[in-house]
Order: structure tokens, then C-alpha cells, then sequence
């Protein structure tokens, strides 16, 4: 429990277990202060919006670029068409469909990721998302298609990592990460990788000759 764990921290360090309780107890008081003023000027609101800005300037792209590419194929007879330009209801398209996909499927996957791999406190969070969201947008503007969940499973698992480096006693403090639900995370990952391209092979096969 706490209490063994800071006399044997005391035992360790050479100190009485009065200094190693009164330094556990003035680093809870830091720690509330500090998500006291990012909880009060909403930082990790903020942090979530940027997230969400970041988010579709890549995924959604990402979800809507071969749609997009058809329907320039279809409506110039090129894919390489500089004069055509992106119908803003192809952007409305991808825009309601993450709306009804979170609104109606999401609810695990925030569980997930904001739950079970490890604690988040407001601080956690804010630093977690605006790392990510720094970097979706950095690919963004480099023209690259990344994966926003990859991302943010990765700043969420380096932000983990934090307090069971420092050793923090907090009774709200979970300590390090869930390793077993990064190892589903990365399972799922190889798996739906491989089953989209084995399904894209059936599907084209299947409807291929149909369209000729």
C-alpha cells in the first residue's frame, strides 16, 4: 500500500518517514494545483478541439480521397485534372459521416483510449492530444496520410509512461500503462490491415465482372 511504499522509499533514500511523507504530500498539492488551472481554463477542451480540427484535415481526407478521385474520374475523365475542383458536398459527406460514426459506434473506442491504457488527468490529456495534434497536422502539411488513432495511442502511451517513471504515490494515479490492451491495440492493428486488403481482393474479384 502507500504507506509501505513510502517508508521503504525512506528506508532507500536515508530519510525519516516524516520528510518522505511531507514530500509525497506537498507533491499531491502541486499536482491538484496544476489540474485545478487546466481544468478552469479549459485547456483540455481546447487540446480536443485542435485534436478534432487535426483529425480532419487528415483522416477524412484520407476516408473521402478515392471517392474523390472516382468522381473526378467520372466527371472529367481524368484524375489528374488541375481545373477540377473538390464539390464542397464531398466535404460535407465526410464531415456527417464521422459525426453518426462517433455519435453511434464511438463510445468504445473512448473508452479504450482514454480509460483503460492508462489514467488521464487533465494535464495527461492536454498533453497527449496536443502532441498529436502537432503532429497529424505537421504530416498534414507534408502530404502525409497517417492514422490519427496511431498517434494518439502512441502520445497516450508516452504520456503513461510519466508517472510510473516518476514514481508518484497520488491516490488517483494509476501507475504506468496496461500493457495487455496495448498488445490487443497492436494485434488489431496487424489484423485489420490484412483483412482490408483480403477483402478489397474478393470484393474487386467479385464485382469486376459486373462492370465490364
Amino acid at each position: 500500500n502507500e504507506y509501505t511504499m513510502i517508508q521503504l522509499e525512506a528506508m532507500l533514500d536515508g530519510e525519516d518517514i516524516d520528510t518522505t511523507e511531507k514530500k509525497v504530500e506537498m507533491t499531491e498539492q502541486e499536482d491538484e494545483s496544476v489540474e485545478w488551472n487546466f481544468k478552469r481554463q479549459y485547456l483540455q477542451l481546447a487540446s480536443a478541439i485542435f485534436v478534432a480540427f487535426a483529425h480532419g484535415s487528415n483522416d477524412i481526407s484520407n476516408a473521402t480521397g478515392p471517392f474523390a478521385a472516382i468522381m473526378e474520374y467520372a466527371v472529367t475523365g481524368t484524375i489528374y485534372n488541375d481545373r477540377w475542383g473538390l464539390p464542397i458536398w464531398i466535404y460535407v459527406i465526410g464531415g456527417v459521416a464521422i459525426v453518426l460514426g462517433l455519435s453511434l459506434l464511438g463510445s468504445r473506442i473512448i473508452q479504450t483510449v482514454g480509460k483503460d491504457i492508462t489514467h488521464l488527468n487533465f494535464s495527461r490529456g492536454y498533453s497527449a492530444e496536443l502532441s498529436t495534434a502537432a503532429t497529424i497536422l505537421l504530416a498534414t502539411y507534408l502530404g502525409l496520410p497517417i492514422s490519427t488513432t496511431h498517434v494518439l495511442i502512441g502520445s497516450v502511451t508516452g504520456v503513461g509512461l510519466v508517472p510510473a517513471a516518476r514514481g508518484t504515490h497520488g491516490a488517483d494515479t494509476k501507475q504506468g500503462i496496461d500493457f495487455a490492451i496495448l498488445r490487443k491495440i497492436f494485434l488489431g492493428w496487424i489484423m485489420t490491415l490484412a483483412a482490408g486488403g483480403l477483402c478489397t481482393i474478393v470484393l474487386y474479384c467479385a464485382l469486376r465482372p459486373l462492370i465490364r
